[in-house]
């Protein structure tokens, strides 16, 4: 069962990868895949945030390899998934910028990320996202 759930969740998420168009059935079950549950997809770079600004938003030109899938019941929940150790995502909230980077950290691979404040008065801080995390949260 567990084999069948990782080969399909990798089989979605080259699909989604090369095709960045998904229906909101198919992005609700990203979600649930990778960030609830004490999910763990150590194979996969990928990292689960929540914002409590609104919705982080982005730019094509800010996403190097990677893909951004937001929950479809609250945008406010969004996952970042990375194809390759280069790949990055840069998002905005009202109130930061967020760095996401593809190289992996060990031990957990875990996924490191940078949080900035958007008015540059307060320092930014760094930290990681483990596949057993909750989704780390933006205020």
């Amino acid at each position: 069962m567990r084999n069948s759930l990782f080969l399909v969740s990798t089989i979605a998420l080259v699909a989604l990868m090369h095709i960045r168009i998904v229906d909101a059935a198919a992005v609700l079950s990203f979600w649930s895949i990778f960030c609830k549950n004490d999910a763990k997809h150590p194979a996969i770079r990928y990292a689960c945030f929540e914002s409590q600004e609104g919705k982080a938003n982005y730019q094509r030109e800010d996403l190097h390899d990677a893909v951004v899938v937001y929950n479809p019941s609250n945008s406010n929940q969004f996952l970042v998934l990375l194809e390759q150790e280069q790949a990055s995502a840069t998002l905005t909230t009202p109130q930061h910028t967020l760095n996401v980077y593809g190289r992996l950290e060990k031990p957990g691979n875990c996924v490191p990320f940078e949080l900035i404040p958007r008015n540059y008065q307060a320092a930014g801080s760094s930290s990681s996202y483990c596949p057993s995390y909750s989704a780390p949260q933006i205020i």
